[in-house]
């Protein structure tokens, strides 16, 4: 591997990286999700312009092996021509000396298409530039191990473990409010605010996550609040999982969860460095 290709994922990275694992989790059994296919469009049309029939069928074998590389590539944490490369050197080591003009088509047809995808999620990034400060169900928005590591260790978050999963609230890169609108059981999360990102440190999402657990009713879950993701404390160790009976998140619109009404008293007061007080039993159980 050269020097160009090695993998050093970083802040700076990670829009770039969130926008192909979003494009990736387009790719369906069935019907492929509008946004993958259209970066399956691309190579289908380089390879038809070039005669090339990659396989029995180029989108199908596209679909299966070229796409999925290039774009996991890119969401490890390589930069998008770097992963144009090693597809290049892939494709190339298939074909290998025997057809060297079969060969040169399929270098000019992959070099063309890579610097295209490249420009595709360079539109993404761009179209969903700067901070948000999102609450999202870390475990439901499938962005793989690299992006998880990296975001706990660069980025200002808070985490609430239960026994439905991980929930994470944090400064992040916009194109992560991409995943947050996708369903399967209700929302995965809600951006919460876009104006007063750089007022959101590790402290203030801790505050604002204990502050959310009081105000819901259940602040003996603050003590779970954890700020260092890198070295979480272990649940195990209490002998006692965390259980959060909240059911996800919503609109409000005949939607069933936590809207961004519900968590606006608890965003106002963390922004303002403010901790929740405890509710005594009365309201506890009116609010209940």
């Amino acid at each position: 591997m050269s020097d160009h290709e090695q993998v050093a994922p970083s802040e700076d990275r990670l829009p770039a990286m969130l926008a192909a694992r979003w494009v990736l989790n387009g790719r369906t059994p069935r019907q492929h999700q509008e946004r993958y296919a259209a970066f399956l469009d691309v190579i289908d049309e380089e390879c038809t312009a070039a005669a090339i029939i990659i396989g029995l069928d180029t989108r199908y074998f596209a679909s299966q092996h070229l796409l999925p590389a290039w774009l996991e590539d890119v969401a490890s944490g390589y930069e998008p021509t770097a992963a144009t490369a090693r597809l290049l050197r892939r494709e190339l080591e298939h074909v290998g000396d025997r057809q060297p003009e079969r060969a040169q088509r399929l270098e000019g047809a992959l070099d063309r298409t890579g610097r295209a995808w490249s420009h595709m999620l360079q539109g993404i990034v761009l179209a969903n530039a700067g901070d948000i400060v999102a609450i999202f169900h870390e475990d439901r928005l499938k962005l793989g191990h690299e992006l998880r590591t990296l975001i706990h260790a660069e980025l200002p978050c808070a985490r609430l473990p239960t026994d439905e999963g991980d929930l994470l609230v944090g400064r992040v890169p916009a194109v992560l409010g991409l995943f947050l609108t996708e369903r399967e059981r209700g929302l995965n999360g809600l951006i919460l605010d876009r104006e007063h990102t750089h007022m959101f440190d590790t402290a203030t999402c801790v505050l604002f996550l204990r502050n959310v657990v009081t105000l819901r009713g259940w602040p003996e879950l603050a003590p779970y609040v954890e700020a260092d993701l890198s070295n979480p404390a272990s649940v195990a160790d209490t002998g006692d999982e965390p259980d959060w009976p909240h059911i996800g998140f919503g609109t409000g619109f005949q939607d069933l969860g936590l809207t961004r009404s519900d968590l606006l008293p608890a965003l106002q007061a963390a922004m303002n460095g403010r901790e929740v007080p405890v509710a005594g039993p009365a309201a506890r159980g009116r609010r209940a």
